[in-house]
């Protein structure tokens, strides 16, 4: 006996908010039906998959209303636009919006922005934030090195764990002696050659040393297996560095990946879907969601906690009648946090008695709430 069903109409507008391109929206969400003056959007944070042949209407239908919304309620976004096809038909829209603008082509790779993947973890390392550091560096051994060969399969994970350990211990060793702009893949390269002189040099560290923990065990192993880890090392690496292109494209960072959790962001990622730049895409996921926690982290430890939450109860109460809730949301519009507001004044009635309805707070943003009151 079968009990799944479609919700009716009644059922799925009593889950989602009507838009329309004529009013303001606070809030982009997932497209779940239209009528004939309204669209119905779930602005839930839950995850979504949408399935559907070829042509059936996916782009028409989700992503491209979801893509105006988001630019309507001042957004930032990331796309994997494999094609291309977003970016051109978006790019031009965006920037009248005023969005910061990041274009990864891996497909071309002679048009957009650069990225080195080592810059972050560098400039972490430089900061004193070393553990943070090794996580994005063996991340990043873990997306340049990965051999699907091994997957699912009973063949040693010894060789690919190696040369893990060993790009980490060589990116260490050129975070603490090359210059900024020889922090790249070309240079993790070329140092791999110089066993000879890395041998030397991690004789004189400690053996508790990052570098001597991930060097060791391949500049100290017996010349036939060292000789078979390079083998695996450069063959992996080399294809990152064999297109003039692709080495050019990830040598430098030429845009502001500090700056998307304040300057609201559209980032496009065209290709690395195939061939060398497959891993390109999730570790460049994996670096950006780093920065997005990493920011939300400091904010919170530094900005907001017990004391100022008190504070702005306490102000809200006292000079409600005062207090400009447009003005206010209109600049926090610009600076994406407006969402961070609700939660605020959320938690301040849930657990401070500040009663939202009694300090005015925008009745059309309470009732935008996600739980019922």
């Amino acid at each position: 006996m079968c009990y799944a069903r479609w919700s009716s109409e009644q059922e799925l507008k009593k889950v989602t908010t009507p838009v329309s391109v004529h009013s303001k929206i606070e809030k982009s969400g997932l497209p779940m039906g239209y009528d004939q003056t309204n669209m119905f959007i779930n602005t839930s944070e839950s995850h979504s998959l949408i399935i559907g042949a070829s042509g059936s209407g996916k782009t028409q239908s989700i992503m491209l209303p979801m893509l105006k919304m988001s630019i309507m309620a001042g957004e930032s976004f990331l796309i994997h636009d494999v094609k291309g096809e977003l970016y051109r038909q978006f790019s031009s829209t965006l920037k009248e919006n005023g969005y910061q603008l990041v274009l990864l082509d891996f497909q071309d790779k002679k048009y957009g922005n650069y990225w080195n993947p080592l810059m972050l973890p560098y400039e972490l390392y430089q900061s004193g934030e070393k553990d943070d550091a090794l996580e994005l560096l063996n991340s990043l051994a873990y997306y340049l090195l990965y051999d699907d060969t091994y997957k699912g399969s009973n063949n040693d994970p010894f060789w690919e764990n190696t040369c893990r350990d060993y790009f980490v211990g060589l990116a260490i060793y050129l975070f603490e002696h090359a210059k900024k702009d020889e922090i790249n893949l070309n240079s993790i390269f070329n140092l791999s050659s110089e066993t000879v002189y890395l041998k030397n040099e991690i004789t004189k560290l400690p053996k508790t040393s990052k570098i001597y923990l991930n060097l060791a065990s391949t500049v100290l192993a017996p010349p036939e297996t060292k000789g078979s880890i390079l083998a695996v090392f450069n063959q992996k690496v080399k294809s990152y560095i064999v297109s003039d292109k692709l080495s050019q494209m990830l040598s430098l960072t030429n845009f502001d990946l500090h700056n998307i959790s304040n300057q609201k962001t559209a980032i496009f990622v065209i290709g690395g879907h195939k061939n060398e730049t497959y891993h390109l895409f999730p570790l460049f996921v994996d670096q950006l969601f780093y920065l997005i926690c990493h920011c939300f982290k400091h904010f919170i430890n530094n900005g907001v906690g017990l004391r100022q939450l008190m504070d702005i109860g306490m102000y809200s109460i006292k000079n409600y009648e005062f207090v400009d809730w447009d003005k206010l949301f209109n600049y926090a519009n610009e600076f994406n946090i407006s969402t961070f507001i609700h939660c605020i004044y959320s938690v301040l009635e849930d657990f401070y008695n500040v009663k939202m309805r009694d300090i005015n707070y925008p009745k059309h943003l309470i009732d935008k709430l996600d739980y019922k009151r």
